[in-house]
């Protein structure tokens, strides 16, 4: 198993007690670091991941951590399934709450780390439905990273049935353009033609049929 760096932004600490607990069954998370901001870059390896208690403080964590594996782990005293999705619609990959026993809290770290959104089990029922969407919006970063908006714009259109000159009408650009911008997402994706692009974007759950 390897290692996970762990950082805390904000005004908590882990206490003494759990952080024992911590060391006891988890060697593969070494420490919990302080700090104070967030600043320089990161490391594309080991993991990281950031616990977050201030909310103003998450949307910079999650910008910091974009281009990193990992991701930020809001951590909150009380909290209802509304703070819960607000938080994971910002872009925190995780949630646990201050009172929450030191096993959630690993399990939470690892989960995040490993590229997996991690929610508490007591607002798993509330949350279901909603889920749904914060999954499919998590499964689409990786692509988002990798194709262009315009490019994700044009693989879109192709998933309608769209023609090369109906997708340059539509977005105003020239034919030429398109060709370029469809021979970029077949690359990037890894396909052979459009039809193949839209199947695999639609196996992925990365396209939704209308």
């Amino acid at each position: 198993m390897g290692s996970t760096r762990v950082i805390l932004l904000g005004d908590f600490t882990v206490g003494q007690d759990s952080w024992r607990r911590v060391r006891q069954v988890a060697p593969d998370i070494p420490e919990f670091r302080q700090l104070p901001a967030l600043t320089g870059e990161l490391p594309p390896e080991p993991p990281v991941v950031v616990l977050v208690a201030a909310e103003p403080l998450l949307a910079p964590a999650v910008k910091w951590l974009r281009m990193s594996p990992g991701g930020v782990i809001k951590v909150a005293g009380t909290a209802t399934p509304d703070d819960v999705e607000r938080s994971l619609e910002a872009g925190a990959k995780g949630f646990v709450q201050t009172a929450s026993p030191v096993e959630e809290l690993i399990t939470a770290i690892r989960a995040v780390a490993a590229g997996y959104l991690f929610v508490p089990p007591a607002f798993l029922p509330a949350l279901a439905d909603r889920m749904l969407g914060i999954v499919s919006r998590d499964l689409l970063a990786p692509w988002r990273k990798t194709l262009t908006d315009r490019e994700f714009d044009v693989l879109g259109m192709l998933a309608k049935g769209y023609s090369n000159a109906e997708i340059a009408e539509r977005l105003y650009i020239s034919i030429s353009t398109v060709r370029t911008h469809v021979l970029a997402v077949l690359r990037k994706v890894g396909a052979r033609n459009r039809t193949e692009a839209v199947v695999m974007a639609r196996q992925k759950g990365m396209l939704v049929r209308d």
